[in-house]
């Protein structure tokens, strides 16, 4: 699908990832630096355009009410696509976004909810972090910076996040900065997160396995911010 869509948006008549199976010799986390090195170049940033999606689901919208509730203080993302902003414009939230280096900042813009994209946005491809190579040199001091600040100075909630991104790079995203805890939800207790819930202080694993997250929401108290006509089943 990849393949194909990108042959749309660079114009080609063909496939740019041709009839062969890669799946056999490339990881995943490989793909994007195949793609890059042996198909498209420079070109390939433009493709992330294509993970935009349409239609912001449940838990982006809670997101959202949660922000104009000032019941949570900043967004932080890995994610390219703009499904927050989205919902932030449904629920009219006022937001700033951070997905250039240069642009992060921790300023307090009281009247602007901050979302940090902290691997660029499909809005900005050219600041887009995406393939191997980039991950191993780490995140730009800017970032790492306000990062280090947010996790200094409050409680963070890992939701819909693997942590493979330290596979790159140990603390990758400085999480050993925290000093008001970390609530890592997952459904997945992998040997990573049970080392960061040993070296960290403060650190919570919350096992959701066979269930949904709106047990998680329920616990934590953000049930009365899922509007009733949202329904949190998804998986």
């Amino acid at each position: 699908e990849i393949g194909r869509m990108g042959s749309d948006y660079l114009g080609e008549p063909e496939n740019i990832l041709g009839e062969e199976d890669y799946s056999h010799v490339l990881s995943l986390t490989s793909l994007s630096d195949f793609i890059f090195d042996y198909i498209a170049g420079d070109a390939y940033f433009p493709l992330l355009k294509i993970l935009d999606g349409a239609q912001p689901n449940s838990h982006h919208l809670l997101s959202a009410s949660l922000a104009k509730a000032k019941k949570i203080k900043a967004i932080v993302t890995t994610n390219f696509d703009t499904l927050i902003e989205k919902a932030f414009i449904i629920k009219e939230v006022p937001y700033a976004v951070y997905d250039e280096p240069n642009s992060f900042n921790i300023e307090d813009h009281s009247n602007l909810f901050p979302i940090y994209k902290i691997h660029g946005s499909v809005t900005n491809t050219k600041e887009a972090i995406d393939t191997v190579t980039q991950k191993i040199r780490g995140l730009s001091y800017e970032k790492e910076a306000v990062l280090k600040h947010l996790f200094e100075n409050n409680h963070f909630v890992f939701i819909g996040f693997s942590g493979a991104d330290f596979d790159f790079k140990d603390y990758y995203i400085p999480i050993n900065y925290s000093k008001k805890g970390i609530t890592w939800v997952t459904w997945d207790i992998s040997n990573r997160i049970k080392l960061f819930e040993k070296n960290i202080p403060n650190f919570r694993i919350h096992n959701i396995k066979e269930a949904t997250l709106y047990s998680f929401y329920e616990e934590i108290g953000w049930k009365d911010y899922c509007s009733s006509n949202e329904a949190y089943n998804e998986p």
